[in-house]
């Protein structure tokens, strides 16, 4: 037991330090296994025509405001209950890559926004399902942010062995069309957000006790 607690230990902090190196403002990323990048999978596969089935007007040419990640925001960690450490840790969430459309619809600006995550198994944890809170965020930056559309998500992933990938999309993004060269200043901010309720991960399940016979 000593061996696979200590091993597990281990995998989790391999794990994070390869999350840690990835490439995730701007979106992109290093290519999967089928040879194409998160941001080409969901351009080819992924990202059509927006929730309303208009297409965007492409006549013109748009800057499409990069992804970035608050710090802090790039982990989500569930911890057993009682001392938070290395060998309690039941979950821990990380951001690996991002992809980003945009285009003009009308008077507005039409963006599809994705997130490619991973749910590890920690020490104290089993295979089940996590609820990890997400958060897509666009700011006009600038000398006072303004928050221009921001929506919570509980994304429900079925962690199955040592880590577990998930993927979530949104399709559904419009803000009004900044003036002149305004697009510069907005930011979307993607990753976790502790602070959405109900994402706590399932508890472990008791076995019941037999009843006994009075």
């Amino acid at each position: 037991m000593a061996f696979g607690l200590s091993s597990r230990v281990s995998a989790l902090a391999c794990c994070l330090a390869l999350a840690a190196c990835s490439g995730v403002p701007g979106g992109g990323g290093t290519p999967s296994g089928s040879g194409q990048s998160f941001t080409e999978r969901m351009s080819s596969s992924v990202f059509g025509a927006p929730a309303t089935g208009a297409a965007p007007r492409e006549t013109e040419s748009l800057e499409c405001p990069i992804i970035d990640v608050r710090q802090g925001a790039s982990t989500y960690t569930v911890y057993a209950a009682g001392e938070q450490n290395s060998t309690t840790v039941r979950y821990q969430g990380t951001i690996g890559e991002t992809a980003r459309e945009c285009g003009f619809l009308g008077p507005n600006v039409s963006m599809k926004v994705g997130i490619q995550g991973r749910v590890l198994i920690g020490p104290a944890g089993s295979p089940g399902r996590v609820d990890v809170p997400i958060r897509i965020a666009i700011v006009k930056e600038g000398p006072s942010p303004v928050t221009v559309w921001t929506k919570a998500y509980r994304v429900p992933v079925d962690v199955t062995g040592i880590h577990t990938v998930f993927e979530h999309i949104e399709s559904g993004i419009e803000f009004p069309r900044p003036p002149g060269g305004d697009i510069e200043n907005y930011v979307v901010y993607a990753g976790y957000d502790p602070a959405v309720p109900g994402t706590k991960a399932a508890p472990v399940r008791k076995q019941r006790r037999a009843r006994t016979a009075q």
